[in-house]
């Protein structure tokens, strides 16, 4: 074996991305880069027996000559004796339509396509052809505007796939450098085609790769390099730590200092987490304005009014001119064996037990409710009754309306929107103050740990 491909196979193994045996999707445009990583991988996967499979995604930016891409790598793929997935979208209408930048557009399209093509394909694993200096692009990017530890570690060899977590991105090539993926393909003579929006220095990043990172090899030397993906591996790996320090205290796991006694970098990092697992715009100047200003709202990108709490919890407000429904929603995390929140003037608590009686499940006080604690899982959001909402209370079918609910129950209009609703990870109801419990969460024979849920009103 050759030593490019030993170098991608050594890559492969330090970071698990592929074991024996597997499937894996391979997105190939047709360019240079992931041409050499098709081939590199075609050549290792007798040794792994892996099963490769070839993605293409069109993206008619390009007339005729994304045509021309398609039916090049189609005819690579058959020449391999591949299997290939084909995919096509209208990047400028979609780019339209979302007030989004082309190169966004084309990147979310390409994602959604590869993450279905996976699926079809049965493979868990998606490899694309990120090598080094695409590394050393992205950081000097972000750098320039102003990104933290996050955004400064770059791409991982392997990770979660974006907004697709059951499936895995690897990048096997990431420890390579252009110009030996440029030796080794043009040393086996790989025949591939050239983008020529390449060369336009209208995107950003091509001015990076085309005019900066030139002079600055040029004047400091090639060192440079090897000096920023250094960086790469130590912020990154500080950054892990910040944000796994942060997640503990969220979760309740480390002793329980006072927001304000966190280090600087966790109370960055306890902010973010939380507007992620809300959803919400994570911005520098949102965070800071929350970290420095408790109990104050803070206006976020896109209209959002949310504030933080003395203790640290992110609060969503109503948005302006929302009367009719509250828009606050809280974030909780219930790794810790017990734990408790107050919410839109009530208070719940919780405890994950081994095991309950059946007569304490059968006979649960008023205010008591007992869940099987896997299906609810450790990541719930507490918030108010919204439009649209659907519940399946224990006993019922199907789900339903949640505003028919309050109706056949005689809930008056004005206490339905003040009553709390608790939603898991998926964004399943799984109670609703004052309903039955969620029949999908209920207890059965097979429930392993119990999730016991109280909950009072300040008046009660």
């Amino acid at each position: 074996m050759d030593p490019f491909c030993q170098a991608v196979e050594r890559a492969i193994v330090e970071a698990r991305q592929i074991p024996p045996r597997a499937r894996v999707l391979v997105a190939v445009s047709g360019g240079i880069d992931s041409v050499t990583l098709l081939h590199a991988l075609h050549t290792l996967a007798p040794l792994h027996e892996w099963t490769l499979v070839v993605a293409h995604f069109n993206h008619g930016l390009r007339g005729g000559e994304s045509d021309g891409d398609e039916r090049f790598v189609a005819r690579l793929a058959t020449r391999l004796g591949l299997r290939i997935q084909l995919g096509r979208g209208d990047v400028a209408a979609h780019a339209r339509a979302g007030g989004l930048s082309i190169e966004m557009a084309a990147r979310e399209l390409r994602l959604a396509f590869l993450a279905r093509a996976a699926v079809a394909a049965n493979c868990k694993r998606v490899a694309t052809a990120h090598h080094a200096d695409d590394q050393v692009e992205l950081f000097l990017l972000r750098a320039s505007r102003g990104a933290g530890g996050e955004g400064l570690g770059g791409m991982r060899p392997a990770g979660p796939f974006p907004r697709h977590a059951p499936l895995r991105i690897i990048r096997p090539l990431l420890q390579v450098s252009r110009s030996q993926i440029e030796e080794w393909a043009g040393a086996r003579r790989l025949r591939h085609r050239e983008d020529r929006s390449n060369r336009s220095l209208d995107p950003l990043r091509n001015r990076l790769r085309l005019r900066v990172i030139p002079v600055l090899l040029r004047e400091l030397g090639p060192e440079v390099r090897g000096g920023v993906l250094r960086s790469v591996e130590l912020v990154r790996a500080e950054a892990e730590y910040v944000a796994s320090v942060a997640s503990s205290w969220l979760q309740g796991r480390t002793p329980r200092l006072r927001f304000s006694r966190l280090p600087l970098a966790v109370q960055r990092q306890v902010l973010l987490q939380q507007l992620h697992r809300l959803g919400l715009p994570a911005g520098f100047a949102g965070v800071e304005a929350m970290r420095l200003r408790p109990g104050r709202p803070v206006t976020l990108e896109g209209g959002r009014v949310v504030l933080r709490e003395v203790g640290g919890r992110i609060q969503v407000l109503p948005k302006p001119g929302r009367g009719e429904f509250l828009g606050e929603a809280l974030a909780l995390e219930m790794t810790a064996a017990r734990g408790g929140a107050k919410h839109g003037g009530a208070r719940v608590r919780w405890s994950r037990r081994g095991d309950v009686s059946s007569r304490f499940v059968r006979q649960a006080k008023p205010g008591v409710e007992v869940f099987d604690a896997a299906r609810v899982g450790t990541s719930i959001v507490l918030r108010h009754w919204r439009p649209g909402d659907r519940f399946q209370p224990l006993g019922m079918s199907r789900p339903a309306k949640v505003q028919d609910l309050f109706v056949n129950r005689k809930v008056p209009a004005p206490d339905r929107r003040r009553l709390l609703v608790a939603e898991c990870g998926q964004g399943r109801i799984f109670w609703i103050e004052g309903l039955p419990p969620g029949d999908l969460f209920k207890v059965t024979p097979a429930t392993g740990e119990f999730l016991v849920w109280r909950w009072s009103r300040n008046s009660d």
